[in-house]
């Protein structure tokens, strides 16, 4: 009796460090996500977050960064403003990130401010395609800048005959670009990457109270520029 005792003890004994071991071996949980249209505080219309999803290829996407505020950006970029002249550096607008690995930016709003010659694309490379977007847009697979201009109470010194010219510049990352071949999709993949990046910057736009909000509209018609 007293044998099946402590058998029965010791087996009582591996069945709780079994329990222990099964408790610590317990799946992590899952990380919190959201959807497209909830990135960048909001400023992915639902447009846009269909152009995100189509770029990524998931639904998912990790929570916004502390830094990943269009208002905070564009009141920051607002302060370093100077009439007729570009920034020497940018402000981050969103990163839209992967939620199941940390430090893989699926794409990122930067903004600035921007110069004539830029806008009117002096200096750019002819692989890009230029849209009517604002003052001007250009894009091609991976990356698009869009420059619209900003006559507000904000930017000292903007006016309608000299307005601020902002820039806004979309970037996706290396697991993005990998995604499909340029050769087959480029002109889907530019404009997806435009679409997404007119949306953040209308809300730049409004943010920073710029006339007409610079231009810029909601509803975007991909028109290519004359003479493209």
């Amino acid at each position: 009796m007293r044998a099946w005792r402590a058998v029965g003890a010791a087996g009582l004994i591996v069945g709780l460090g079994a329990g222990v071991l099964g408790c610590g071996g317990d799946k992590p949980a899952e990380p919190k996500t959201i959807a497209a249209g909830a990135a960048c505080h909001g400023a992915v219309s639902s447009a846009a977050a269909k152009s995100v999803e189509f770029l990524t290829g998931v639904r998912k996407f990790a929570l916004d960064s502390p830094g990943d505020d269009p208002a905070k950006a564009a009141s920051a970029l607002a302060d370093t403003y100077v009439p007729g002249k570009a920034s020497s550096s940018a402000e981050q607008v969103c990163s839209i990130d992967d939620a199941t690995q940390v430090g893989n930016s699926y794409l990122s709003i930067d903004l600035r401010f921007g110069s004539e010659d830029e806008s009117n694309g002096v200096g750019a490379s002819a692989d890009l395609a230029r849209y009517a977007v604002g003052r001007s847009a250009y894009t091609k697979p991976g990356f698009a800048d869009l420059y619209f201009d900003c006559v507000s109470g904000k930017l000292r010194g903007s006016t309608k005959k000299k307005p601020a010219i902002v820039a806004a510049a979309l970037q996706t990352g290396p697991t993005v670009r990998g995604k499909y071949q340029p050769k087959s999709a480029s002109k889907a993949l530019g404009e997806a990457n435009l679409v997404v990046v007119n949306s953040v910057a209308l809300k730049v736009a409004q943010e920073l109270g710029c006339a007409g909000n610079g231009g810029l509209e909601a509803e975007l018609t991909l028109k290519p520029a004359e003479g493209e």
